[in-house]
């Protein structure tokens, strides 16, 4: 149980994105215009595999846009070191702490329906009762996890207390005052639990609402916070240890 919560955790706060475009093609243009020069597109094929090679990245999906179109494209490598399985321009790739930008703007859609207020604090809305072991927590709002002013870590489980604060791995502590700019995935994770609290859903429900307010009228057409099927068959899996 504990190891299903803490996959629906780093789901909602990481952003699975692809880039699906039925205009992807070949390449068929010479050069890239960098604004200072332009760049071949063989010599910029060679770069890119001489760096993977060399800094032994597995994969790569790379799109570069001129005067909003897209002028180059590349998906190199394999998504599995197992199956050797070739990637190709339709998988998708965890862009991690980039969701947060997008999560941002989720936040403030729903500020704008006054489902939240950005400078209350969060405790009114939802208590944590991982977080009761310090008060002042119960100081944070949505505004102060949206510009890393929390003082939460990272993630408790990533980014362990200093030993003089006797805290057990895993467990909640707080790493600076509140007001004090200390980047935290751990704050967005408690902002999009009140989110769901205050719009009556769980974590899953709210990611559903996330498409109307924010991935249609941006046209994501490939956007998830929670995993699916469709994740489970076109994600290309992390690497670790070479």
């Amino acid at each position: 149980m504990k190891n299903g919560i803490f996959t629906v955790l780093m789901l909602i706060v990481l952003f699975l994105t692809a880039c699906k475009n039925k205009d992807l093609g070949p390449t068929k243009i010479k050069g890239i215009n960098t604004g200072n020069a332009e760049i071949e597109i063989s010599k910029l094929d060679g770069f890119l595999q001489n760096q993977m090679d060399s800094l032994k990245i597995r994969a790569i999906s790379i799109a570069i846009i001129n005067d909003a179109k897209i002028v180059y494209h590349r998906a190199i490598g394999v998504s599995n070191i197992e199956t050797k399985e070739r990637i190709n321009e339709n998988l998708i790739f965890e862009v991690a702490s980039l969701s947060k930008p997008v999560f941002s703007f989720f936040t403030l859609k729903m500020a704008e329906k006054s489902i939240i207020d950005l400078d209350r604090p969060l405790f009114f809305y939802l208590e944590d009762k991982s977080m009761a072991i310090h008060d002042r927590y119960k100081s944070v709002t949505a505004r102060m996890v949206l510009d890393h002013t929390t003082g939460f870590p990272n993630w408790r489980w990533f980014e362990p207390a200093p030993p003089e604060m006797k805290v057990k791995r895993g467990d909640f502590y707080m790493k600076a005052e509140p007001n004090t700019f200390t980047y935290s995935g751990e704050g967005y994770q408690y902002l999009a639990r009140v989110l769901a609290h205050n719009n009556f859903v769980n974590m899953y429900e709210l990611a559903e609402l996330f498409k109307p307010d924010v991935a249609s009228p941006l046209e994501m057409e490939h956007a998830y916070f929670v995993w699916d099927d469709f994740l489970y068959d076109h994600k290309v899996f992390g690497h670790k240890n070479n």
